[in-house]
């Protein structure tokens, strides 16, 4: 896969205003119900990132015109990001510094271990990629199965399965992988 097939998004004022304001509920309810929020460190940058990755990569399903369910229920703590014809896709994404155009095929993004032990329903994640909070990027998707077939990693702050953007299927890809299961057959 080359950078090339990457789907890029504008970043726009709005997205940032409503992820931000979207986050900052989604803490004061769990703060609330006395819940563990989703991120210990950078919390509110954290939980804007990935309502971002979210948002551009439901504005990718909307083009392409797959229906889906998000889950936005502020509350009920993080259920889903997104169920398309029955099966769940949990959005990655990660914020850089560095432009992709820095040949990216050695980084890897991050599939934390703990919530993929625990996320047995998850098929697919979703990678996104966001550049300075102007430009954001939908690198691919992964099933399940791909994810855990190297040893985990430790960036730093929790043990992770690290997978190459390389080893991601194409973005362009999405439509064929949605439409091609039995689920979704039965169900349209």
């Amino acid at each position: 896969m080359n950078i090339s097939d990457w789907i890029e998004f504008d970043i726009t004022e709005a997205d940032i205003r409503r992820a931000e304001k979207l986050a900052k509920e989604i803490r004061k309810e769990a703060r609330k119900q006395k819940r563990q929020p989703r991120f210990q460190t950078n919390a509110l940058e954290n939980e804007i990132v990935g309502l971002l990755g979210e948002g551009k990569f439901e504005e990718w399903l909307k083009y392409l015109k797959i229906p889906y369910e998000r889950d936005t229920q502020i509350g009920r703590g993080d259920k889903f990001d997104f169920e398309i014809y029955g099966k769940i896709y949990s959005v990655k994404t990660n914020v850089n510094d560095w432009h992709p155009s820095r040949s990216p095929y050695n980084y890897k993004f991050l599939v934390n271990k703990s919530q993929f032990d625990t996320r047995k329903d998850v098929a697919h994640y979703v990678s996104m990629m966001i550049y300075k909070f102007e430009k954001a990027w939908f690198c691919g998707l992964i099933s399940r199965t791909e994810v855990s077939k190297d040893d985990p990693i430790n960036p730093g702050y929790a043990i992770c399965y690290g997978i190459l953007y390389s080893d991601l299927q194409k973005p362009q890809k999405l439509r064929e992988i949605v439409l091609e299961t039995p689920e979704s057959r039965a169900m349209r």
